[in-house]
């Protein structure tokens, strides 16, 4: 048997080679869902802090600003926010609606063909008007 120890030297590489795929994709697959759920919690962070300044009387590009402030790290060019209703429309006691949609851009190849490309997230808020 002792001619045989030298025909398993490669056996770690290749077992290696097998499990080193689908080691990559679900590591890249936890980075993406991290990216995701990230964004998610950004936005809806957001549209809550959004929906409670508009709830005290500010005016939508108050909300707006507020918004963008508390989505820095998000890509802004992929970012729509939506008051409603309109400002002339608000009474006391009424409900103010901040609506925030995001296109996130999956980034892992694999992912990419697999999830929506642009992966779109959205939140939405309801609050009472003072």
């Amino acid at each position: 048997m002792k001619w045989l120890r030298g025909k398993e030297e490669g056996q770690s590489l290749v077992e290696f080679s097998l499990v080193f795929p689908i080691l990559l994709i679900l590591l890249l697959g936890i980075i993406e869902f991290g990216q995701i759920f990230y964004s998610y919690l950004t936005i809806q962070n957001a549209s809550r802090d959004g929906a409670r300044y508009g709830s005290v009387w500010v005016t939508d590009t108050e909300i707006e600003t507020i918004v963008l402030q508390k989505t820095k790290s998000l890509d802004q060019t992929s970012l729509t926010v939506t008051i409603s209703p309109a400002p002339n429309l608000r009474t006391s006691g009424g409900q103010i609606k901040v609506t925030i949609d995001y296109s996130l851009t999956i980034i892992a190849p694999i992912w990419r063909d697999i999830l929506p490309n642009p992966f779109p997230i959205s939140a939405e808020t309801v609050m009472r008007l003072e």
